[in-house]
């Protein structure tokens, strides 16, 4: 694996600790355990389950990864690599990488302080990532539109609110295959089975396709950020 990519995922992650980005993750994450726990009657442990896993590395990972794109644009670190050998390519998959791993082990943490530690717990870690990630590159590129956190937040709306329609079928409210084109109704697929003591051939499928998707949507990601972020930086 290419050093400096490694390096550069290892200063994304330490930057976002400093920031305190993933002490959040884990403390929702604690927050969700204590409440499983104690105060959530068991009947409705099932369906907050599979919100709470998506929640933790999609909906939030979304905010996550742009707020640290802001704060990079505020130190303006970020010119620096245009004087740097790390690449776009890499530089887009570092800080999407790099952001992914806090929301991953919170998830995880979910899974394990409310289900147990069994193989459910390393099973939830690919579909967990693989969404972390996805989200991530739904933050990176919905950011590079706006100069300013809090125009992103409004601008996110529509976005995020599209992410989530495939909740409207696991609640039953619209049919079940009707956002199959939607990276989280994978990941929601993956987390219902192992929620439910399953796994196997569906679990791998769902998988797969978020694999794809990670793909198509990293792509996306360096397309956008290089060309929206690269002539935003002609003006710096």
């Amino acid at each position: 694996m290419n050093r400096r990519f490694v390096n550069a995922v290892k200063l994304v992650f330490l930057v976002q600790w400093r920031a305190r980005f993933p002490q959040v993750y884990i403390g929702f994450a604690i927050a969700v355990v204590v409440a499983f726990r104690f105060f959530i009657p068991r009947e409705y442990i099932g369906w907050l389950l599979l919100a709470l896993l998506f929640g933790d590395p999609g909906s939030l990972s979304v905010f996550m990864v742009a707020a640290y794109r802001y704060l990079e644009r505020g130190e303006n670190s970020i010119t620096g690599l245009m004087v740097t050998p790390l690449s776009s390519a890499e530089y887009v998959m570092a800080l999407v990488v790099g952001s992914a791993i806090a929301p991953t082990v919170g998830g995880a943490v979910i899974m394990a302080g409310v289900m147990g530690i069994d193989g459910a717990t390393l099973l939830v870690i690919p579909p967990l990532f693989l969404t972390a990630v996805i989200s991530g590159c739904i933050g990176l590129m919905v950011s590079a539109y706006f100069a300013e956190f809090v125009n992103f937040l409004l601008g996110s709306i529509p976005v995020v609110t599209a992410y989530s329609l495939p909740f409207l079928s696991f609640f039953g409210l619209a049919p079940e295959n009707a956002f199959r084109w939607i990276p989280s109704d994978a990941s929601l697929s993956a987390f219902r089975i192992l929620a439910e003591g399953g796994s196997g051939t569906a679990y791998v499928g769902f998988t797969v396709l978020l694999v794809g998707f990670a793909v198509l949507f990293s792509f996306a990601t360096l397309r956008v950020f290089e060309t929206r972020v690269r002539e935003q930086l002609e003006f710096v």
